[in-house]
């Protein structure tokens, strides 16, 4: 299947407006990473926080965030302009154009991933050193059953796969690196079928591969990325395989509940995607069903979502503050987030709809910890920005090949 890519659509409403929500999140965002302070300093209304506070007080990230960002805005205006130097534009299309083979391809992900697993393997015969291990997981893991797999509450396909992974490998650790090497996989080919380029999808996996959240749970028994794997197969078989979609986000929120808060970008996903009318509405039904099990859930059940649930504005904005703060030793994503945006945008004018799904995508993560900390009293662990390094790299992955393989924009995507 190769996806159809137009390249002379003008960007319409839609784009607009899902541009100008991620800028402005990301502006935020970014802000708490160049001024630390600023935003809970500035609530005079919360005396914890001292009036003598600097809330100028610049960040480690502040310069490269800013020389980046300046660069980015004076290469916008540049080419606005039609200003840009033609050694410049040429080089940039260079290397748009410039695509490997499927052999190499091969051979580079074959590389690429040994040298990953080479030197992880090992951790899998590390103990476990999250306190919430000591405290939850391993107590739970002893006493589980089958029986627990269909509770409503908690990770239940979690557990499974963890107690499966010690029943057939003797070993909690195998299958959660397993679905790391997956995960990373997975990044590979969406990034491939998206871009239409082989190249885009070894540049998201190498990012991935190179962040410090994603290497600093790839093995854990705590927090598994089982979920994410899941919730990004949903995407995947948007286009390979449509009927499977759904049945996966459901795996998804077995494995971790909070996954049921990616709806609204799921049913964007599809709403943009390139497969015919009939399957987006074929598709799109099963989510609906999802959403209202979720909503009318504490009407037939003793289980409710709302119960405790009161919007805190204080921790609402503290939740910005997390992704800079959780983010600081993956600077390169903190760094590279407003030009990520500006570029995805750019690609976006050209028609390329995956570029609005990208931005949402990450705009969705942006705002999950916000959401998080505003309404409930859950803490924005790091683990749960894995899925925005995954995002993020697959973003990377597009905007470095913009230029898609015209052989995949003259084909219709009816044949998927």
């Amino acid at each position: 299947m190769n996806i159809k890519h137009a390249s002379t659509k003008k960007p319409d409403v839609v784009t607009w407006i899902v541009f100008l929500i991620s800028i402005g999140v990301v502006i935020i965002t970014i802000a708490s990473a160049i001024f630390p302070a600023m935003i809970l300093g500035s609530m005079n209304e919360f005396p914890k926080y001292p009036m003598s506070i600097d809330v100028y007080e610049a960040g480690v990230l502040a310069y490269p965030i800013t020389i980046t960002g300046a660069i980015t805005g004076t290469l916008i205006i540049l080419h606005a302009m039609k200003k840009l130097p033609s050694a410049f534009s040429k080089s940039i299309k260079s290397i748009s154009d410039f695509e490997v083979s499927s052999r190499t391809a091969t051979v580079a992900l074959i590389v690429i991933l040994g040298t990953y697993i080479g030197f992880t393997a090992s951790e899998i015969f590390q103990g476990e050193q999250w306190e919430d291990y000591k405290r939850s997981v391993e107590p739970k893991l002893q006493t589980w059953s089958v029986d627990e797999f269909f509770q409503i509450r908690g990770n239940p396909l979690s557990y499974f796969l963890l107690t499966t992974s010690m029943s057939v490998f003797g070993n909690y650790k195998v299958l959660a690196f397993a679905s790391s090497i997956a995960l990373s996989i997975l990044v590979y080919f969406t990034t491939t079928i998206i871009s239409g380029k082989r190249l885009a999808g070894l540049v998201s996996l190498g990012i991935v591969l190179s962040s410090t959240i994603f290497l600093t749970y790839d093995t854990s028994i705590t927090y598994p990325s089982f979920w994410v794997l899941f919730y990004l197969l949903s995407l995947f078989t948007v286009y390979r395989a449509w009927p499977l979609s759904p049945f996966f986000f459901m795996l998804a929120i077995l494995s971790k509940p909070l996954s049921v808060l990616f709806i609204p970008m799921t049913l964007f996903y599809i709403y943009r995607s390139e497969i015919s009318q009939k399957k987006k509405i074929m598709i799109t039904i099963p989510y609906g069903i999802i959403l209202a099990s979720v909503i009318l859930m504490p009407y037939f059940s003793n289980v409710s979502f709302t119960n405790n649930i009161t919007f805190d504005s204080h921790q609402f904005w503290s939740g910005f503050t997390a992704v800079a703060s959780q983010f600081r030793f993956d600077g390169f994503i903190l760094v590279f987030l407003l030009p990520l945006v500006v570029g995805l945008f750019m690609i976006a004018r050209n028609g390329i709809r995956h570029a609005e799904s990208a931005m949402v995508l990450v705009l969705g993560m942006l705002l999950l910890a916000p959401i998080i900390s505003g309404l409930s009293t859950y803490t924005n662990n790091p683990y749960r920005f894995v899925p925005l390094v995954v995002f993020f790299a697959m973003g990377i992955g597009m905007v470095f090949s913009s230029r898609v393989n015209q052989v995949g924009a003259s084909q219709s995507s009816e044949q998927s």
